[in-house]
């Protein structure tokens, strides 16, 4: 469960939270389609996880991940039409 003291931000298509010295992914618009690309740095802070059903349901059929990345979260992909991947 998400911390309410968190305030939520967006880029582009991509919902995220900065953590202490990072920042996790929380969501993506159900509208984006074609291919996602997840940045290294957001304001200044590596990219690091991707959040509990970031990207459940979602149409976009590709995504590029960050190097940065240590965690990616249970159901993070669920019923997304994601088709391939790349780190």
């Amino acid at each position: 469960m998400a911390n309410p003291l968190v305030h939520a931000e967006r880029l582009g298509d991509l919902v995220y939270e900065e953590l202490n010295d990072s920042i996790q992914i929380t969501g993506c618009s159900v509208l984006a389609e074609g291919g996602l690309t997840i940045p290294a740095m957001i304001d200044g802070k590596p990219v690091t996880v991707i959040g509990e059903h970031a990207f459940e349901n979602t149409r976009f059929d590709e995504i590029s991940l960050p190097d940065t990345l240590v965690d990616i979260q249970d159901a993070a992909f669920r019923g997304s039409a994601v088709k391939r991947i790349s780190i």
